[in-house]
This record gives structure tokens, C-alpha cells and sequence, in this order.
């Protein structure tokens, strides 16, 4: 079973990670000529990490309904606070609310068999 304090720094480590390079200036990060896959990316991305503040939840307390709602509702307003932090700090880039629900999107995974058993899996084998 995998420490709290491990889940913490694997979760917040990957918020971080999220943050930095969301806000790196455009001209920093590889061009993605298909429209689909930047979108997929940002599913992916917060998918991931919905997951991971998910094991948290587990390691921590029981999960219920309301906590999983809490997980996504957070996930999904750091995506939009980093949409604005784009807009607002970094020249070359610009709020995008595809990419915005892109991101909630992805934290809805945990609503769905899958993301219910990825969490299970992670948790259980850490």
C-alpha cells in the first residue's frame, strides 16, 4: 500500500508539472498540426489527474459520491485558472474554452468504470 505522503507528492507533482507546461509560451512547445489531438491531450492530462487526487481521497477517507464530485469540480477549476493564467501571463497564448472542457472533460473520467477501477488499480498495487 502505497504512503499518503507519496500519493500527495505524485499528485501535486503532476499539478505542477500540468502548470508549467501550460504555461510555457507557445512558441516553446512541439507544433500539433491535428486540431484533435490537443484536445485529446488535454483530456489525457487531466484525466491523470483527477486519478491521481483521487488515490488521495482513498488513501485519506472513504470515497463517496461527494468527494468524487469534489475531485472533479477541483480539477476541472485548476484547468480553468490555468486557461486565465495563459491569457493573462504568458504573451504568446490565449484562454481557450475548448481546451477548458477539454480539461473538465477529462476529470469527468472518474464518473466512469474505468476511471473508477484505474483509481482502485493504482491505490491498491502502490
Amino acid at each position: 500500500m502505497q504512503s499518503k505522503t507519496t500519493a500527495w507528492l505524485l499528485a501535486l507533482g503532476w499539478a505542477v508539472t500540468i502548470a508549467v507546461l501550460s504555461l510555457l509560451p507557445g512558441r516553446d512547445l512541439p507544433k500539433v498540426d491535428i486540431m484533435s489531438a490537443d484536445k485529446i491531450a488535454h483530456f489525457s492530462v487531466y484525466a491523470i489527474l483527477a486519478v491521481l487526487f483521487a488515490r488521495v481521497v482513498l488513501l485519506t477517507t472513504a470515497m463517496n459520491k461527494p468527494k468524487l464530485i469534489q475531485v472533479v469540480l477541483i480539477c476541472s477549476f485548476y484547468g480553468v485558472l490555468l486557461e486565465f493564467a495563459q491569457d493573462t501571463f504568458v504573451p504568446s497564448r490565449h484562454f481557450d474554452w475548448q481546451d477548458a472542457l477539454a480539461n473538465a472533460t477529462g476529470s469527468l473520467i472518474l464518473f466512469t468504470p474505468l476511471g473508477k477501477w484505474l483509481t482502485r488499480l493504482f491505490t491498491a498495487q502502490s
